[in-house]
């Protein structure tokens, strides 16, 4: 009957459900569908599909409407109730648009009369399949991305930041999010971005502390050819590349204040001019901003301007220390443990119950990114599937001895040294378990290989520490 119709792939076999009173016409269906490589399962009232469909997973489900007992709109009010993925096309002699336009509203994906065109019915089970594969497609890179940039932490303090960040994905105005360094900013705004509607358009991130003073103009708002001695071509400035998604200006604070007044220029007017350039670009771009210092603190003492502030800070959002929130370090060791021994494929070891007062005993002054990276070499140097107390012991020992021994005196006991002894001992190690090579230390430290040179030369970093 169906020699000349399309096949399908039968290595991966859908199944399909055929639903109706008729025995003829499940015959026939049943030819057209196995001729073309499906699985079929057939169904002579609308009890025996509901059976079917619970006890076994049903791609597709061809329904008659007209059925003595329980009739094919009944069939698909209790399916809705079953939240099943199965597609639903309904076939019948007896449709009308009051039908139709019901079964449609509860999510039924065609209406065909019967006698159904076998080449009509394949096309269409085929677009459906097509179309629900590209759906799961696009549910698994969101679960991927979600799964990638997941907040970790059940504490209250993590369950409030959370909210915040909904209700901020929500509302669509510019945020700025503040917290010390390595408390996870940039994760904060990368979850607005994906929860809110411009999910699907780009997230342009640039680090306002890692590009010289003479280059970011150019980078944020473009340039024309010949806009500068080294613009040998146009370039368009990260306000177009990220229009109608999201721009997420790190480290805000760090940013003069001349090049602040054409920031706010350009987010009041929503156009911005290329460097060199003679025409306006009309932009739709969400601003999300981050920093660690004190904003208002920065106004009082002139290096920030209060009308970029009150721009900016429309919906605020603090991202609270590790030390805050001591609940949250068992589930981030954990996650960065499975995390690091997938990457690394390396079996992943437990924690000895001893050994969690250690960890929370700590004070973490570089935040989840210094637990990431000592559970990182946790992860490699341990020997054996479990870490004891005397391995966290050994590690945090070390770390604040070394800490210990860079402080020359008592008025270098700031917390701002404090932090940059630890950014000196992170980054070090970073480089060396990338052998010192620049460009995959910066991607992993998430920085542009700009700012990871920035860092080195401020920090005073060479090769000859790791000796």
């Amino acid at each position: 009957m169906g020699g000349n119709l399309e096949r399908v792939n039968t290595l991966d076999k859908s199944k399909i459900l055929i639903v109706d009173d008729e025995a003829r016409t499940r015959f026939l269906l049943r030819e057209t569908l196995e001729d073309a490589s499906y699985e079929v399962v057939e169904a002579a009232d609308g009890y025996e599909a509901l059976s079917l469909l619970r006890k076994s997973e049903i791609d597709i489900m061809l329904l008659d409407l007209s059925m003595p007992g329980m009739d094919g709109m009944q069939v698909i009010r209790r399916l809705k109730q079953m939240q099943t993925s199965t597609i639903v096309i309904i076939l019948t002699a007896h449709g009308s648009i009051r039908h139709a336009v019901e079964a449609t509203r509860m999510g039924v994906y065609d209406f065909l009369e019967k006698p159904a065109e076998p080449g009509r019915l394949l096309l269409t089970i085929k677009n459906a399949l097509k179309n629900r594969n590209l759906q799961k497609e696009n549910e698994a890179l969101s679960q991927a991305l979600f799964s990638e940039f997941e907040i970790i932490g059940a504490s209250e303090k993590m369950q409030e930041l959370r909210a915040l960040i909904d209700r901020a994905a929500e509302a669509g105005v510019h945020v700025l999010i503040t917290g010390s360094n390595g408390t996870g900013k940039d994760l904060v705004a990368r979850n607005i971005h994906l929860r809110s509607p411009r999910r699907g358009q780009p997230f342009v991130m640039i680090n306002c502390a890692a590009i010289p003073d003479t280059l970011i103009e150019s980078e944020l708002f473009g340039h024309e050819k010949g806009a500068f001695t080294s613009a040998v071509k146009a370039s368009p400035g990260k306000f177009e590349i990220a229009n109608h998604g999201t721009l997420f200006l790190n480290e805000i604070g760090e940013m003069k204040l001349e090049l602040q007044a054409k920031l706010l220029q350009v987010i009041e007017s929503r156009f911005v001019q290329r460097l060199g350039g003679h025409h306006e670009i009309s932009l739709d771009v969400r601003i999300i901003a981050a920093t660690n210092k004190n904003l208002q603190h920065a106004i009082r003492n002139g290096s920030f301007r209060q009308d970029l502030f009150f721009r900016l800070n429309v919906l605020p959002i603090h991202v609270p220390d590790l030390q805050n929130r001591q609940e949250d370090i068992l589930p981030l060791f954990n996650y960065f443990m499975q995390l690091i021994s997938k990457r690394k494929g390396i079996p992943a070891k437990s924690l000895a119950p001893a050994a969690i007062g250690l960890l929370h005993n700590y004070s973490w002054p570089g935040n989840v990114r210094e637990l990431k990276f000592f559970v990182e070499r946790l992860a490699i140097l341990v020997d054996g599937p479990e870490i004891l107390p005397e391995h966290v012991e050994k590690f945090l020992v070390i770390e604040s001895d070394s800490m210990a021994n860079k402080i020359p005196s008592r008025e270098d006991h700031s917390l701002r040294r404090a932090r940059e002894r630890f950014e000196h001992d992170y980054i070090l190690q970073v480089l060396q378990s990338h052998n010192w090579q620049i460009a995959k230390a910066a991607e992993y430290l998430r920085i542009d290989r700009t700012h990871l040179y920035k860092l080195i030369q401020k920090l005073r970093i060479v090769r000859g520490d790791d000796l």
